[in-house]
């Protein structure tokens, strides 16, 4: 593979990861915002939220990306999600919230678009699967760190984290991605 087909499968590996660590770092702190909440149901539905919501624009962003263009979509994604995160960092509402970061869930079926289009047909099976793998690193680094940062401050910083994460997969995926 070109030197170039690896900037591209990296950036996207970054964003993936961003994502996934978005998704799943919100399990271990379901003990601690049990405890915030006073209620397991309003924990629940933070999870449940992001999940339908996530699921819906996954539909919807890989339809937009083929009208649009799969970088512009994906860009928007991942900035309704840094939104999403900041937000939480900051407000009581975190259904409206955490609804929002749901949108980071789109950008593994538009990474699978971009990769298609812009990678020789005959590196797109390894390229999907270095995809994949980057679904697990982002379960492992959602799960570890977030049970770190859970552990060892408020639990707000986890959307904080999670911003300065979007946020550089935003800047990656601009600056790396052919349009």
């Amino acid at each position: 593979m070109r030197s170039s087909h690896w900037i591209i499968i990296g950036a996207l590996l970054i964003a993936e990861i961003a994502a996934v660590f978005e998704t799943t770092m919100i399990y271990v702190a379901l003990p601690t915002l049990i405890r915030e909440f006073g209620d397991p149901i309003t924990a629940g539905w933070l999870v449940t939220a992001h999940g339908l919501i996530g699921t819906s624009v996954a539909l919807m962003a890989g339809r937009l990306g083929d009208i649009y263009g799969r970088k512009r979509v994906l860009l928007v994604m991942l900035s309704i999600a840094v939104a999403g995160s900041v937000l939480s960092a900051v407000t009581s509402d975190y259904m409206l919230v955490r609804s929002l970061q749901g949108c980071a869930t789109a950008l593994i079926p538009l990474s699978i678009g971009i990769i298609r289009e812009v990678l020789p047909k005959e590196h797109v099976p390894v390229a999907i699967g270095l995809m994949t793998t980057g679904q697990g690193m982002g379960t492992a680094t959602g799960l570890v760190l977030g049970g770190w940062l859970i552990d060892n401050f408020p639990w707000h910083t986890l959307f904080v984290v999670s911003a300065v994460m979007l946020v550089v997969a935003w800047i990656v995926v601009k600056l790396l991605i052919p349009a």
